[in-house]
């Protein structure tokens, strides 16, 4: 553990072409190169149809609420999770077992 403790030393400045970048120029490069800006010119066909498929789901699931609601399977198994002994509830009750989940398979 002890040969871990090196002091870091300052990242060396980017250079690119014989230009060397500070910091902020050296974000804005990288940012550029790994995250190009899109254009749907330069889309394959696969690319157009995911575009489209895409844009259904945003309208199909667009509402005020950021998050999907949780369905009930996921509600029941994130209570159950939870361990009691080491949250208890504000009133300091909640050390009491609960019953194992039964999932239902639907045929």
């Amino acid at each position: 553990m002890l040969g871990r403790t090196v002091k870091r030393e300052e990242d060396p400045p980017l250079v690119v072409n014989g230009m060397e970048f500070d910091a902020k120029d050296s974000v804005r490069f990288m940012g550029e190169t790994f995250y190009p800006e899109e254009s749907e010119e330069q889309d394959s066909e696969e690319h157009r149809s995911l575009r489209v498929q895409a844009g259904i789901v945003d309208v199909e699931t667009s509402s005020d609420q950021r998050d999907l609601p949780f369905i009930h399977l996921e509600s029941n198994l994130a209570s159950h999770s939870f361990d009691p002994k080491k949250a208890p509830g504000a009133n300091g009750a909640g050390s009491r077992r609960r019953p194992p989940i039964r999932l239902q398979r639907r045929i």
